[in-house]
């Protein structure tokens, strides 16, 4: 129990100093009046991108505190992931799919778009990003990594779309790019642990088949489409009248998807306590 209330603690502080990060951008907003040029404003959203994804990262690598994985493999796949958002994510559903011409003709549209298209694209790269790199390597070797790694690869890919995110909300807005990138770090890095999850299923379970991996990766995608289908139903529209709304409704996410993350987790771990007790390797 006490474990419990340090997992939460701990959580509710990375929430709240993400709150405080918006927080402290609204002051410089307001006392500077900024009005940032192109390149200035690729520089903030880069700054606005990478604190939140840096944040949780650094939240969920401690999590991993029996036998934590090498830094210098999460963040090789946390780079990965931000290469393929940038290589092959947006491109293919941008130009591919071209989903900007035809995804927000009707609702139904754009729901069924954002899972059967932006959903499933993404969320099997991050796929990828996992499966073929530290999948089959001796670091993968507890229920918890595939969460750590997926994470990993979720923030990166993450960062990539909220600096496109940002350039396109513009310099007048750099609130509201805020606002987006604390809610879209948590959000991918909770879909992508649902990937990582069923990934530590099938290596750790004989009774995990591939079909139910892909049930993994699918219902990854339905969580990122409806997370888009709620942004722009709910987050955006009440952005452009006032972005503090926005925010509650942000937190409300994050604390749905954290809960997600955090019940993966801790099933993650009771899976791997109940691997490696004395009572199982005599059995």
């Amino acid at each position: 129990m006490r474990a419990h209330k340090i997992i939460w603690k701990s959580g509710g502080f990375q929430i709240v100093s993400l709150v405080l990060f918006v927080l402290i951008v609204q002051l410089i907003v307001s006392l500077t009046k900024t009005d940032p040029t192109t390149g200035l404003l690729i520089f903030w959203g880069i700054i606005f991108s990478l604190i939140p994804a840096l944040v949780w990262l650094s939240f969920f690598y401690q999590r991993d505190r029996l036998e934590p994985e090498p830094k210098h493999y999460v963040f090789g796949v946390f780079l990965l992931g931000a290469f393929l958002a940038y290589l092959i994510g947006i491109p293919v559903v941008k130009h591919v799919f071209k989903i900007q011409a035809w995804v927000y003709l009707t609702t139904w549209g754009y729901i069924l778009g954002s899972i059967l298209v932006v959903g499933v694209v993404y969320q099997f790269l991050i796929y990828l990003a996992i499966r073929y790199t530290v999948y089959p390597t001796k670091e993968f070797d507890e229920w918890i990594d595939g969460v750590i790694y997926a994470t990993a690869a979720g923030l990166g890919f993450a960062t990539v779309l909220n600096i496109y995110r940002v350039i396109e909300l513009g310099g007048a807005k750099l609130v509201i790019s805020a606002i987006f990138c604390v809610i879209n770090a948590l959000a991918y890095a909770s879909f992508a642990s649902v990937i990582g999850y069923s990934l530590a299923m099938v290596k750790f379970r004989e009774d995990y088949s591939q079909w139910r991996l892909m049930t993994g990766i699918l219902a990854a995608a339905v969580l990122n489409g409806i997370f888009f289908w709620v942004q722009r139903a709910v987050v955006i529209r009440s952005m452009e009248y006032n972005p503090w709304n926005s925010l509650i409704a942000g937190i409300i996410i994050v604390i749905i998807v954290y809960t997600i993350v955090e019940l993966l987790i801790r099933h993650s771990v009771a899976l791997q306590a109940a691997r490696t007790s004395p009572k199982t390797k005599e059995a």
